[in-house]
């Protein structure tokens, strides 16, 4: 009776292919995780715009290449970065909010748990294109306020850190997404539970060419059913005449708090807020009917100030 080897010429070629495939999406992902067996231990990711310490990132992802319309094109640096750092860093990611179009050369860098630089990429002419502030909950005790941002560059090189050592910042008093105090909504403005800030975005492309006014997504704001009566007043005044005036729109500020409350850290300012939605919480089994509704709002401008 004749036997079939284990491993045919196919089979083992499939199966060497594979391991390769593997190994390579590994040492891809070492950029975006923490340290694997045998590896040097990506453990710190951080930032460097020239003239300062490095900053912290809490995440990154370097730019991908993908075949799109029958050409290559390159995509986006991409990470998060923690407010309660400050810095010139905040102030180029703010500048894509503020219309100020500042164009940056840095680089990004990673390194091991001893802070020996390992891996770093440097850019030229980067503008910031995308910048989403976090989700603000009462319910996110923990949570740090994180912004996640993305930039294009002009061009970028890829290297080796050289084992050169890196200073970090540590930072100042974190901030979290729950510790907030809302004004300028009509009522009471104590009982906003959640608050889904707008996103920003502009057109990619690196460089010195001036780029369109970035594009503002919606504000939503969830709130207790204790204060709805209110607010329903200021809603049924708006669409009363079925259309909003320029008088009707709210400049509203999110004031960001200390773990005691009693210190404001920083403040997100939210200028010419258009009411587009109101909605409650569907009436139903299991829900709580009536105990929660949603403002959800156009808005002309954000800033973030610290």
């Amino acid at each position: 009776m004749s036997t079939r080897p284990l491993f045919t010429p196919n089979r083992r070629h499939f199966l060497q292919g594979a391991a390769a495939l593997s190994a390579a999406g590994a040492w891809i992902g070492r950029a975006n995780a923490g340290p694997a067996a045998g590896a040097y231990g990506s453990s710190h990711y951080a930032i460097d715009l020239g003239g300062e310490s490095l900053q912290w990132l809490r995440s990154l992802t370097l730019p991908s290449y993908a075949l799109e319309d029958e050409r290559y094109e390159r995509g986006l640096f991409k990470a998060s970065y923690l407010v309660s750092q400050g810095s010139a860093v905040l102030d180029w990611i703010l500048s894509l909010a503020r219309r100020e179009s500042d164009v940056r050369s840095g680089a990004v860098v990673v390194t091991d748990f001893d802070y020996d630089v390992k891996r770093r990429v440097e850019w030229t002419g980067g503008r910031v294109v995308q910048v989403a502030l976090p989700v603000l909950s009462t319910k996110d005790a923990k949570r740090s306020f994180a912004i996640d941002f993305a930039w294009d560059a002009a061009s970028f090189s890829r290297g080796s850190g050289g084992g050169a050592k890196g200073t970090v910042n540590q930072g100042k008093t974190a901030w979290t997404t729950s510790n907030y105090r809302v004004s300028g909504l009509p009522g009471e403005n104590e009982y906003v539970t959640s608050i889904a800030l707008p996103t920003i975005t502009t057109k990619p492309g690196g460089g010195d060419k001036k780029k369109p006014a970035p594009t503002l997504g919606e504000l939503t704001l969830e709130f207790a059913g204790r204060s709805r009566d209110a607010v329903l007043g200021y809603v049924e005044q708006i669409v009363a005449d079925g259309r909003l005036a320029d008088g009707e729109l709210l400049d509203l500020s999110i004031d960001m708090l200390d773990p005691g409350l009693s210190k404001t850290l920083g403040t997100v300012r939210l200028y010419g807020c258009g009411l587009k939605r109101y909605e409650e919480t569907p009436y139903g089994p299991g829900a709580d009917a009536g105990e929660a509704f949603a403002l959800k709002f156009a808005v002309t401008r954000v800033d973030l100030e610290v």
